[in-house]
């Protein structure tokens, strides 16, 4: 399948035929670049999940072959070259067979083997032929290839290479095992199979965003409201919030929804039907192979060629045709079908849903439950109440487009129901505030879980957990947050070391913190170490923090909001349970990022050795020591790490020692092995680590960094410059923003690392990277210059 036609005509095929996995051998490698496709360690074999909803319970990527865990079976992914020796032919196989060996169940192995057995087809028997005959002997396995259609054929050459063989019991329920007559544009045919039993979940609809009449919502929630005259004390949250929900739906514009449009966007009825002549082409020469004219057979073959070609032209051109038109419409719209196509390659998926079983798997390992309890505190009789400055001025911080929660009530439907009905929402929020309770309801979230790129196939750690909780708790938080915020700063405040979720205060600023010391000490030595704390936003101690409340001497109202904020939290793994959270402040809500700031404020407070700093931004916390020779800075940074680990113990969070890193960010080029000690475990200094997206070599010349951000930039401006072509395509002002896009990757923390530029070297290196964006969008000749773009 090397031809990027035959992929495009493989995925319509699939489509066509409702597949739910398509697998390829030896693919194109750009066209399987994207982390839809799941590769081996080579890319030799790729797997597309076109139906996401499939329950696959775990995939293993090794060299040479995919393992893929359903239900009922494990599939193996193969791929073997025909160029590469018998013996390390035989060495791939065993890994394979032996790997099948490992645990019981069904077993499905296929793959473009490069095999060749009258067992499936062949005339002959190869030595490699005989080595698969005695592994499919000793795991008692069956060939389910039929032997009548070749899946190879070139010229006036067949063979049958390719191979489907599976363990007894799962080859009763394999159906429809055939070699498609579909043109593939390949010198290889496609392979169809059913399996029987394997949980087959339907492919879900593309649901347009619901649109909502805002004057219509506003009329009939102010009508709702008078109507209803009071509210229930005991149940404003929920009445509330069902009264809202209420609102929505009846000022909802009903729209039909549209099943989504699988197919490539470039499919039209033309190619249809001549792929439909390509088919009958090719089945004539098929049945023609075994006749004694051969001149009919060369005119019956010339006939399939020009078929062939033509329909490859068809695609080329339907192809450049409708890119052309998605081009142009980005002058309507710019981040449209064309923008969406092209980025779909960067943005990280995943390439399959999770299956129940997983999502619980996964969300028990980062929601750990904790043994302490929270003690409930005493409730206090007076409360000042919320104003209606204090509302309208939270309700700004509420962002528009967000995903709503549990209860389905979108952020703009709470904006403007403020906007509306100002006084009755400021009742529900005070009567909540008197009562000093946070409500069951709204403690319930959506648990979501973004994977962290090709980690995410590997296990719990690979995936970000985010919250989506209701947005009427999302205002009730803001209105705490800004009382509890005023109440911090009169009582201390934060570490002026802590740079993450404070206003003002950015990634940059924390970097810079940590090279004004290496740039002023008079020290010879000086040594930047990152330390991770592991799964900390979903570790922290509730206890910890109602502590650290009551030791700054904050309101007793406002704790006894926090501990009910805590108290009986739940997060909705799936459709069918909810599970209880004990410890971790919720990633998504408006209060976790200031609870999380005032347990971790003491670890950026606590006295280090005397020439030891730290910086934190969230819960990334860098170490900077410095030193006038080896034993001062072993001391200083051995003992620094000693403390900070105590420190970090002592709070119930986890040191993730294997991930700490350390560069000597100055020292003598002639020196010792040097060695740093953190919780037993042994820690080297690099040439460079990354810190808050920079890269921090041993020299200070941020060479690395740059060299990093140019190949990055280069594959994104690549990508995106086939939205903007030399002639057609959007108008400059709408270049200049698609331009906005890679510059900000190529430009990211440069007031850190602008120095450089002093060397032109690295000054050429930025030029060639923008000068190749910046053509696209003045559409300039090749030969410009930079500086004239």
């Amino acid at each position: 399948m090397r031809s990027v036609h035959s992929h495009d005509i493989a995925y319509a095929t699939a489509i066509k035929r409702d597949v739910d996995v398509l697998i390829a051998c030896e693919p194109n490698k750009k066209r399987v670049s994207s982390n839809n496709w799941i590769k081996d360690k080579k890319s030799d074999v790729a797997v597309l999940f076109i139906n996401k909803r499939i329950e696959v319970l775990n995939v293993t990527m090794e060299e040479g072959y995919i393992c893929i865990e359903l239900r009922k079976c494990r599939i193996y992914c193969c791929y073997s070259s025909p160029n590469i020796s018998l013996d390390r032919f035989k060495a791939n196989l065993d890994g394979v067979m032996e790997d099948s060996r490992k645990t019981d169940g069904e077993t499905i192995i296929l793959g473009d083997l490069n095999v060749k057995s009258p067992q499936w087809g062949s005339d002959v028997t190869d030595p490699r032929g005989e080595y698969l005959m005695e592994w499919l002997a000793a795991t008692d396995m069956t060939t389910l290839n039929t032997g009548e259609t070749p899946t190879f054929s070139r010229g006036n050459s067949v063979s049958f290479i390719d191979v489907t063989c599976a363990t007894a019991n799962i080859a009763k329920k394999i159906n429809k095992w055939q070699v498609l007559e579909e043109e593939s544009l390949s010198d290889h045919r496609f392979i169809y199979f059913e399996i029987e039993d394997q949980i087959h979940t339907k492919k879900g609809v593309e649901k347009e965003k619901p649109v909502y009449d805002w004057d219509c919502f506003r009329t009939t929630l102010e009508w709702r409201v008078k109507v209803a005259n009071t509210l229930n004390a005991g149940s404003v949250a929920k009445e509330c919030t069902q009264m809202l929900k209420e609102t929505c739906g009846a000022s909802q514009v009903h729209r039909s929804v549209k099943q989504k449009s699988l197919l490539p966007y470039w499919w039209s009825s033309e190619i249809e039907l001549q792929r439909a002549k390509c088919i009958r082409s090719r089945r004539r020469l098929t049945r023609s192979n075994g006749d004694n004219d051969k001149n009919g057979e060369n005119v019956i073959k010339e006939e399939y060629k020009k078929s062939k070609k033509k329909l490859k032209d068809l695609i080329s051109r339907s192809k450049a045709k409708h890119w052309q038109s998605l081009c142009e419409e980005l002058d309507n719209d710019i981040w449209g079908n064309g923008y969406k196509i092209v980025t779909g390659r960067l943005t990280n998926k995943l390439p399959v849903d999770l299956t129940f079983e997983k999502r619980r798997e996964v969300a028990k390992e980062l929601f750990p439950q904790s043994e302490h309890k929270i003690k409930a505190p005493l409730l206090i009789s007076e409360v000042e109440p919320f104003t209606k400055k204090e509302l309208l001025r939270a309700v700004e911080n509420i962002k528009n487009g967000k995903a709503p929660g549990v209860d389905g009530i979108p952020p703009e439907a709470v904006k403007e129901a403020v906007k509306a009905v100002p006084d009755w929402m400021l009742f529900v929020f005070n009567e909540l505030l008197r009562t000093q309770k946070f409500p069951v309801d709204w403690k319930v979230a959506k648990l979501i879980l973004l994977p962290k790129g090709k980690s995410a196939m590997e296990g719990p750690s690979g995936y970000r957990p985010i919250c989506l909780l209701n947005t009427l708790s999302k205002l009730y938080e803001v209105l705490i947050k800004s009382r509890l915020e005023s109440e911090l700063e009169v009582n201390g405040g934060f570490s002026d070391q802590q740079f993450g979720f404070r206003k003002g205060r950015s990634t940059i600023q924390a970097i810079e913190k940590v090279l004004k010391k290496r740039n002023r000490t008079e020290d010879k030595w000086c040594t930047l170490v990152t330390i991770d704390i592991k799964n900390a936003f979903n570790t922290a101690s509730w206890t910890i923090i109602i502590n650290e409340l009551q030791s700054r001497g904050i309101s007793q109202y406002l704790i006894n909001l926090i501990y009910s904020y805590f108290e009986g939290r739940t997060i909705r793994v799936n459709k069918r349970e909810e599970m209880e959270v004990t410890a971790g402040v919720p990633q998504g809500s408006v209060l976790g990022p200031l609870l999380w700031n005032i347990l971790y404020d003491g670890v950026l407070r606590m006295e280090l050795t005397e020439k030891a700093m730290s910086v934190g931004f969230a819960d990334d916390l860098a170490l900077v020591v410095t030193a006038a020779n080896e034993d001062e800075l072993l001391y200083g940074v051995n003992e620094s790490l000693r403390r900070i680990k105590v420190w970090i113990e002592q709070h119930d969070l986890e040191l993730a020692a294997q991930k700490t890193e350390a560069v000597i960010m100055k020292g003598p080029r002639k020196r010792k092995h040097l060695r740093f000690t953190i919780g037993g475990m042994e820690i080297t200094p690099c040439k460079a680590l990354r810190y808050l997206g920079v890269v921090i070599d041993e020299g200070g010349t941020f060479g690395e960094h740059l060299e990093k951000a140019v190949n990055k930039t280069e594959k994104k401006s690549a990508i995106l410059a086939r939205l903007m072509p030399n002639l057609g395509g959007p108008r400059t002002c709408k270049r200049m923003v698609l331009c906005g896009v890679v510059h900000s990757i190529l430009l990211y923390g440069a007031p850190v690392w602008h120095t450089a530029l002093q060397k032109n070297k690295y000054k050429m290196m930025l030029e060639r990277t923008q000068r190749r964006i910046l053509l696209r969008v003045v559409m300039a000749y090749r030969t410009v210059s930079a500086k004239a773009v």
